[in-house]
């Protein structure tokens, strides 16, 4: 027995040491998305994340350990992301006693394995001193010339900087496999600032020569070089070629309030924008090229890519075959004990079924920390490990990886032992659910799809609450990008529910899809007028053809009350305006206009904030309702009328759930009844095993309580809950 040990033993060393081969790490195919394995052996992909950051009085790094790498190993993460600078000096030198630093820290546990987090735009401020006319450009007091301050950047438009940085990259993965620890680096993530996001960070049009040149390539390709079609696309009869020129707006806003801008504007703005998210996309799949070549592909690589940046092609990024990872972190808001932010960018699904893997960034603590409501709170601590199930259960449930950190250098706020245990819970969760082969088949019967590009006709708006409030219809969803069409096209029949989210420019394609949906005894959502762009054309027929609504503009100032007197007598109600419309003409406003012969029904929601309409066909059901903004009590209702299945039918908290697992989010607390399939559920938080004759299940919560339930007959139940605990006793032991 003792021989069995010792060799046992030798070769787990075997695992962390033995290998002389670079880069251990590889991803398979698994039945519910990609498996990380390392040395062939398959690992939950949870990891810590420690950053450095700038001091923001120059050049000067210093040292911050938000997340340390040796507490988050003894609850069993073994894999660390951490944030370096590219060690890039000027005339041509290398300085990379801070990589050398970081990583060695992370590494003084022997079982850690590393992701670096490459930081490209704090790195470079020599180089930006030192080439001026390479910045990121604006107007300053009527002339042009580079951003000064805290937010100065490299411009994504430089070749010169892609060329000499991408250098710099290769070299700085030649140090990397030099090093006796090489064969414990698993990939590379490069980032554009000290979070990791790749982003421009810039919000104005760059007004560098460069970028200016490059606009009017790209206008050139788009218009034929034909000056004629880029007149009458930016309703300009003096631009031309060699003129053309981005527009100063804020790229996030606009300088009119209001929902859709109609196309009659003229595509300046939109031009640019669709320009600029290619650019930064180009950057961004460029360098992932350079970590591929530079390592024989053997490296994993990856990047900070969320739907939620308008900037960026993120169907590019997604099918890109350069990219292996992406990391990515809910919303910024309402990150409280009581809120209910999402716990995944929208677009998981369509990432996943790219055969890429997806880390959630889980950084509410940053958020609740240094939030004023909790600032000085005693119980800081429980608000921040209820936000830390919240998240965790809703990545778990869809089989994603998980990371954790928080940017607050101050204050180290996992220092508390109660955190760390609760990481380790978590870890041992998912190792259980990794050894039973847990089956985490969807079964949502709801899909929202969305419009990543609406800003190409919609002002940049939070759509954080519209997501939020989706998610509290009790019952999973799944979220995916409109140019999605060939996951959607396979997927649509398991879902009694589709939401179609301000989709108001598609493609011919697009409208073929929706038109598709019109069978089965399906439901369509009609979130505001969806079609109602099509090329550079703007009619209420097209949204009309696709919803079966007849739509009318109004003035702006119109009354509700007004709108609709002859439904206004019929119901009771006044039926919602849809939204404002931006035109030449001034601000106008969109509503339903029933005839006479429409079998159009408007219903009130209960929370009497807010009315849906409602038109039968034979094969399918459309619903209307106003705006992007809406109810999760509408929600609820609707998607009872649908005949989705509801698991948690209340208007607060948030539930998802795949065939075994299901987290639940109780909102304002209280006893909340959960309605299952099954008769047997094991709170897996609380270590308890819970029957019901009915599939009923009243659940106690207290506010802001996430619960995790592990659902089935009683043997595979007591099953799980046998391996679970045997793994939460292996704390400390690793």
């Amino acid at each position: 027995m003792k021989k069995l040990i010792f060799l046992s033993a030798i070769f787990s060393i075997f695992l962390v040491y033995g290998s002389d081969s670079k880069y251990p790490a590889r991803l398979v195919k698994g039945k519910y998305g990609m498996v990380l394995e390392i040395n062939g052996k398959r690992c939950y992909p949870h990891a810590s994340r420690f950053l450095w950051n700038w001091s923001g009085k120059g050049e000067k790094v210093y040292l911050a350990e938000p997340a340390p790498v040796k507490e988050f190993s003894k609850q069993g993460v073994k894999i660390a992301f951490v944030g370096t600078e590219l060690g890039w000096r000027p005339e041509g030198k290398y300085d990379y006693s801070h990589v050398d630093k970081m990583i060695g820290k992370a590494l003084e546990d022997p079982s850690v394995y590393i992701i670096p987090a490459i930081d490209m735009r704090w790195e470079t401020v020599w180089w930006q001193r030192v080439n001026p006319g390479e910045r990121f450009m604006r107007i300053v007091k009527g002339k042009i010339e580079p951003r000064n301050g805290g937010s100065t950047t490299a411009s994504f438009f430089s070749d010169k900087f892609r060329d000499e940085a991408s250098e710099a990259v290769r070299n700085y993965i030649k140090h990397i496999e030099e090093k006796k620890w090489a064969h414990r680096v698993i990939g590379y993530q490069v980032n554009w600032g000290r979070a990791a996001e790749w982003i421009a960070w810039e919000h104005l049009a760059d007004l560098n020569p460069h970028a200016i040149s490059k606009f009017r390539e790209f206008l050139k390709v788009k218009y034929r070089n034909d000056t004629a079609a880029l007149r009458k696309a930016w309703k300009d009869e003096t631009v031309d070629f060699s003129t053309a020129y981005p527009a100063g707006n804020m790229l996030r806003t606009s300088d009119k309030d209001g929902y859709i801008n109609d196309p009659a504007e003229g595509r300046k703005i939109p031009d640019y924008v669709e320009f600029y998210r290619q650019r930064t996309t180009d950057m961004l799949l460029h360098f992932m090229k350079v970590i591929k070549d530079a390592t024989a592909n053997k490296a994993l690589a990856g990047t900070y890519a969320s739907p939620g940046y308008y900037y960026q092609e993120f169907d590019r990024i997604a099918a890109s075959d350069q990219i292996d990872f992406c990391v990515s972190s809910a919303f910024y808001n309402n990150r409280s004990i009581i809120g209910t932010s999402l716990t995944q960018a929208v677009s998981c699904e369509t990432f996943r079924k790219n055969n890429k893997l997806y880390w959630h960034d889980a950084d509410a603590r940053t958020h609740i920390w240094e939030s004023e409501h909790y600032r000085g709170n005693k119980n800081v601590y429980e608000s921040l490990m209820a936000t830390l199930r919240r998240e965790f259960g809703g990545i778990f449930v869809k089989q994603m990886g998980l990371t954790w950190f928080s940017l607050n250098p101050a204050a180290n706020v996992f220092d508390n032992p109660a955190i760390m245990e609760d990481i380790n819970r978590m870890r041992a969760i998912c190792d259980s659910a990794l050894q039973i082969k847990a089956d985490f088949s969807g079964n949502a019967q709801v899909a929202i799809v969305y419009e990543p590009a609406r800003v190409f006709s919609t002002p940049y708006r939070s759509t954080a609450p519209i997501f939020i409030n989706y998610i509290q219809m009790g019952v999973p969803v799944d979220f995916y990008p409109l140019y999605d069409l060939k996951h959607l096209a396979k997927v649509k029949k398991q879902y009694k529910l589709v939401v179609l989210l301000g989709c108001g420019t598609l493609t011919e394609k697009q409208r073929d899809w929706i038109k598709s949906l019109q069978s089965d005894k399906r439901t369509l959502l009609f979130m505001y007028a969806n079609g109602i762009v099509k090329g550079d054309k703007f009619s209420t027929d097209y949204a009309s053809e696709l919803s079966g609504f007849k739509y009318e503009f109004l003035p702006a100032a119109e009354q509700k009350i007004n709108i609709l007197p002859a439904w206004q007598q019929k119901f009771g109600i006044s039926m919602p305006l849809l939204g404002q419309i931006n035109a030449p003409s001034g601000a106008r406003r969109l509503c339903i206009i029933p005839s006479a012969n429409d079998n159009i029904v408007a219903v009130n929601a209960k929370d009497g904030k807010a009315a849906w309409a409602i038109r039968q066909y034979p094969d399918w059901t459309a619903i209307q309702f106003p705006g992007y903004q809406t109810y999760s009590g509408v929600l609820l209702e609707i998607a009872k009328y649908a005949g989705v299945k509801i698991n948690y039918p209340y208007t607060d908290g948030t539930c998802q759930a795949c065939r075994e697992f299901i987290c639940v989010t109780g909102g304002v607390g209280g006893t909340r009844q959960l309605m299952l399939s099954d008769k047997v559920i094991y709170d897996i938080f609380s270590d308890k095993i819970i029957k019901s004759a009915d599939g009923k299940f009243n659940i106690q919560f207290l506010p802001g309580e996430t619960k995790l339930f592990f659902t089935g007959n009683m043997a595979r139940v007591q099953q799980f809950r046998k391996v679970y605990q045997e793994n939460l006793s292996k704390r400390g032991k690793q």
